[in-house]
């Protein structure tokens, strides 16, 4: 259920299925995650599916209309607290239409050239994090940043702690106090290295972009 909200952040239009498909930007996107999961026990949230589309629902690939878009939600759907469940084919970028039959589209089994093997090449990346990491199974979760455009959050137990960057656009530098992250060293796992300014950690501007450190 989470990442089915998360994803909106990387749909750029509400055009394309029977109702439309609504466009929230990053803190309309937490608002409606917090109200949900309010209601919900923690320990049932982390055994919640997360997915990004299903097949009684358009192509993720066709909402977002752009890689670096998909690959925003697919970070979000392998780090959010839940199970994320891929429907067949998203990791080869299989697109159609956004509403009607051609929106089921069949698994290209035999025509790799039809392949986007960057992006199967991304969803391999964030699978292999999400199964070493304790803290994406069953760590905490804590928003520290929340934005129209880009959200922060920080997945932690007692042994692994990862802090998280989800933009859907090039937005403001977030910069988060070192003091609170509490950390000596930040490892990056998913995009690319932040900067250490004056006691501040300085995020990556720019986006579409998803982005994993790890904090010892």
């Amino acid at each position: 259920m989470n990442a089915r909200i998360a994803a909106t952040i990387a749909t750029p239009s509400r055009c394309g299925t029977p109702n439309g498909v609504p466009q929230r930007d990053g803190v309309a996107m937490v608002a409606a995650m917090r109200a949900f999961t309010a209601g919900v026990p923690y320990d049932a949230v982390l055994r919640s599916w997360l997915i990004l589309d299903s097949h009684d629902t358009p192509r993720f690939n066709a909402l977002t209309g752009d890689r670096e878009r998909t690959k925003v939600g697919v970070g979000l759907q392998m780090t959010l607290p839940g199970v994320p469940m891929v429907w067949m084919g998203d990791e080869l970028g299989i697109g159609g239409a956004t509403c009607g039959e051609d929106s089921r589209r069949p698994m290209p089994w035999d025509r790799e050239a039809e392949w986007d093997t960057t992006l199967l090449g991304w969803y391999r990346e964030c699978i292999r994090l999400r199964r070493g990491s304790d803290a994406l199974a069953h760590g905490s979760m804590q928003w520290l940043h929340v934005g129209p455009d880009v959200v922060v959050y920080l997945r932690e137990t007692a042994t692994d702690r990862l802090l998280c960057c989800a933009a859907r656009a090039t937005h403001a530098a977030v910069q988060l106090p070192v003091e609170s992250l509490q950390c000596s060293r930040v490892d990056t796992l998913l995009g690319v290295a932040p900067q250490l300014v004056e006691n501040r950690l300085v995020l990556p501007a720019s986006g579409p972009a998803f982005h994993v450190w790890k904090l010892v």
